[in-house]
């Protein structure tokens, strides 16, 4: 159930106030905050929030930039340490250079063989000796073979065309100094750094290349002594991305690339030398690095001290930091609990009291079993808005709201729920209300009414019937009712202030209109425009007649007979409700019928003609020879009752008939437009054995796709395609069409509205299996269509000289 609580409190604009909150919490807050102690207790929290949040920010102040000290200090440390490794190696490999360019000159002069070949060899031991960081110098000639090398006499080195410092030079003319990735010597197994030089002949052609290896080792001594972190790291790579030397070193070093790590992608393309916090890309340790390309050689130095290392110290700080100004905010806080408490009770103390007059206040103007504004409530409220709208020259709605058969739903359920109905129906109502200015009120038993200030009628109207739908849309039971649910009846009223002399005026009109909504099958909204038409009033009068129409006997049934175009033989006939008024004559079924689905008298119209059809069937099935199945029309509004199914089972077995002595006839653009449920009640008549029809088809929207899936016997061709045929090509397209879908479909095609003998040929030659219209007959009463076609054989149904009705 549904709790609505007055909390939108409705404001007049003279300043009265009708409705107030029902939360004692809220009351309370409410009053409190206007009171002086709500101030001084605002002021303190703000106080000691803002001296909380002063020592946050100082404190995260202070960490900060102790944190960038120590980053600035780290970066310092790692540019020294690179600077360091830069030098060593610019050193050691520009002396190797110096040392290859002085052998590479000296071949290209004087050759390497006979006597200069040893010449080379002991010059070559002495520079190894003179040179520090150098394992091995050696000469090779054109196809790789050894020439000449620094180790002691007879020692040979294998052929090195396969290397891959050879090929460089072979292959590029080149003749600066080429450092190498790393290779393990053929001659020890070290691992060692190639640094190699090209040597040309007399032509410029390649004659060979003077080698000087470089141990991996020398480096990794040096890269030692450094002063770095555990998970500190140095290093010497290529510009490729080659390790040349690591602290630590790697089992892979001899395989390991750099070039994917942030150094090379991020920052060497913008900048030789820097610093930077990154993850390295070899064991995602995050390091303070600091880099440089070495000048003049292909190499990159690289140095870090892993972050963990820098930011210990500052760590410590920070917690010491955090716990000093977290106990000093404790403190803040409970000293303010202690000052906010003293506060609280004078506010409680003061607002105890004003709570009580609010609750008279509350007791005074509220209906207490729904919340909703009272009576009296609306009735001041109202009176205060008439007299500012009258000033104004502004438009008022009033909507007077009344359960419909309510006496009945407390005598089947019981008062208690009768009580939980109102309070459902009053939050239905509250919800609906968008506007803050708006009003709704008890009036008085099962009565609410709404007051909606400057409202015209179409925007009153509007929300009437969203109330309306909303209490249908909910369901609540009510067995008593005709529609199985709750439902409510409306009277709308939208004036001008002043137009009107009284505002008691316009509640008489609303209570008028809900009494007419009433007397009209309830469940509707009823409206006043003070410029009713004459049409208009000729509705009201027609409706208002057609409720006495039932109880009056002014409605009967006519019969129409079918025919099989195939054997010429009575194959059904159709139940057609007709309507003979005293003073307006006949009234045609396409004037009433649209008045009985608004105002819900179809439900009883239909259930009539279903009832006076299934009696009329019985009594000829017991007197005459069987004919085909009685076709009725179905409502929209029946086919959603769910009783319909039990209520044709009763017919049926009340009269003694089988259920495929009925045909039930629906519209193609009803059933199109159907939700699952009611398509299921399809499904259960047919089930049952009940016949199932479209009527006028080809006027709707089907979707074939769909229309296959439904239970359906019989296709009814509207008579609007049938009055120009033969003549009309599109009507001739449009039937044979429906023939041919009827007869994919294995149904049934009846065609209605035929009147010729030529209409009659057509639809006969096309393949259409059943006929109906003036051809054969004008609808009849029970009487003479016995006679007519029951107690009489039939050999010519074609009589086109039958009387017509006049048009």
């Amino acid at each position: 159930m549904f709790r609505f609580g007055v909390a939108r409190v409705w404001k007049l604009h003279s300043g009265f106030h009708c409705q107030f909150d029902d939360d004692p919490m809220q009351r309370l807050f409410s009053i409190s905050t206007r009171l002086a102690p709500s101030a001084l207790s605002k002021a303190l929290i703000g106080f000691i929030a803002l001296v909380c949040l002063s020592l946050i920010l100082a404190t995260a102040w202070q960490m900060n930039q102790s944190k960038l000290e120590r980053v600035a200090t780290a970066r310092i440390a790692v540019s020294n340490i690179v600077l360091a490794a830069e030098q060593q190696a610019q050193d050691t490999l520009q002396q190797a250079d110096n040392t290859l360019r002085d052998l590479a000159e000296r071949v290209e002069q004087d050759g390497a063989a006979g006597e200069q070949q040893s010449r080379l060899t002991r010059l070559m031991a002495q520079d190894l000796v003179n040179v520090k960081g150098l394992q091995g110098l050696f000469i090779y000639d054109a196809q790789g073979n050894w020439v000449a090398n620094s180790f002691a006499k007879g020692v040979q080195t294998r052929n090195n065309e396969d290397r891959a410092y050879f090929i460089y030079h072979r292959d590029n003319p080149d003749p600066s100094i080429h450092v190498g990735s790393i290779v393990e010597s053929r001659n020890t197994g070290d691992m060692v750094i190639p640094v190699s030089r090209r040597i040309n002949a007399a032509d410029g052609s390649f004659a060979g290349v003077a080698l000087a290896t470089v141990p991996v080792a020398y480096f990794q001594a040096f890269f030692q002594r450094m002063d770095v972190d555990d998970k500190g790291v140095i290093f010497l790579a290529l510009n490729n991305g080659d390790l040349l030397a690591r602290r630590p070193t790697l089992t892979a070093l001899m395989t390991t690339n750099v070039a994917k790590g942030d150094i090379f992608t991020r920052y060497l393309p913008y900048s030789d030398s820097g610093t930077a916090v990154i993850n390295s890309v070899v064991d995602g340790v995050e390091r303070v690095y600091a880099y440089r390309r070495v000048s003049g050689l292909p190499i990159v130095a690289a140095a870090g001290i892993s972050s963990q290392h820098v930011f210990a110290p500052w760590w410590a700080y920070a917690q010491r930091s955090m716990t000093i100004t977290g106990i000093i905010i404790l403190a803040l806080v409970f000293l303010g609990v202690l000052l906010y408490r003293q506060i609280q009770q004078l506010i409680t103390a003061e607002g105890e009291l004003n709570i009580a007059r609010n609750d008279l206040e509350i007791i005074a103007h509220t209906d207490s079993l729904t919340h909703l504004a009272n009576r009296r409530c609306f009735d001041t409220a109202l009176q205060q808005e008439w007299g500012r709208a009258s000033r104004n020259d502004a438009t008022i709605a009033i909507i007077l709201l009344d359960i419909d058969w309510f006496k009945q739903y407390n005598d089947t359920y019981g008062h208690l729920q009768g009580d939980d109905c109102l309070r459902q129906v009053a939050g239905l109502i509250g919800n609906s209300l968008d506007r803050s200015g708006d009003m709704a009120a008890r009036y008085g038993g099962e009565e609410f009414v709404i007051l909606l200030p400057e409202t015209d009628l179409a925007g009153a109207l509007k929300l009437a019937e969203k109330i309306r739908s909303s209490i249908e849309a909910s369901c609540i039971e009510h067995s008593s009712s005709p529609l199985g649910r709750l439902s409510i009846s409306s009277g709308v009223v939208a004036v001008n202030a002043a137009e009107k002399n009284r505002h008691t005026a316009a509640l008489e009109e609303a209570d008028r209109l809900l009494y007419l909504a009433k007397t009209k099958g309830r469940n509707r909204v009823e409206s006043y425009t003070c410029d009713l038409s004459e049409q208009a009033s000729e509705r009201i009068a027609l409706e208002q007649e057609l409720r006495r129409a039932l109880e009056r006997n002014q409605l009967t049934l006519a019969y129409q007979p079918k025919i099989n175009l195939t054997t010429h033989t009575l194959a059904g006939a159709e139940a057609l409700i007709r309507w003979n008024h005293p003073t307006f004559g006949e009234v045609p079924p396409e004037h009433f019928i649209p008045l009985a689905e608004e105002n819900g008298m179809i439900l009883q119209i239909g259930d009539w003609v279903l009832e006076q059809a299934c009696r009329q069937m019985g009594v000829w099935r017991k007197t005459c020879q069987p004919f085909g199945p009685l076709s009725v029309n179905l409502a929209g509004a029946q086919l959603r009752q769910t009783n319909l199914l039990e209520r044709i089972e009763q017919l049926l077995t009340d009269n003694g008939l089988e259920p495929g002595c009925l045909q039930l006839e629906i519209t193609e653009n009803f059933i199109m437009s159907q939700t699952q449920e009611a398509l299921a009640v399809l499904h259960q008549l047919k089930t049952l054995g009940v016949q199932l029809a479209i009527d006028d088809f080809g006027t709707g929207y089907s979707s074939l796709s769909y229309l296959k899936r439904l239970p359906l016997d019989i296709l009814k061709i509207d008579q609007s395609f049938v009055r120009g045929l033969p003549e009309d090509t599109h009507d001739a397209a449009i039937v044979r069409a429906i023939i041919a879908l009827g007869r994919s479909l294995q149904l049934t095609v009846i065609a209605e509205g035929v009147e010729n003998s030529e209409q009659q040929q057509f639809l006969t030659s096309e393949g259409c299996e059943q006929i109906q219209g003036y051809i054969v007959s004008l609808p009849l009463d029970a009487e003479e269509f016995r006679e007519r076609f029951l107690l009489m054989n039939l050999s010519d149904f074609s009589d086109s000289t039958a009387a017509k009705p006049p048009l």
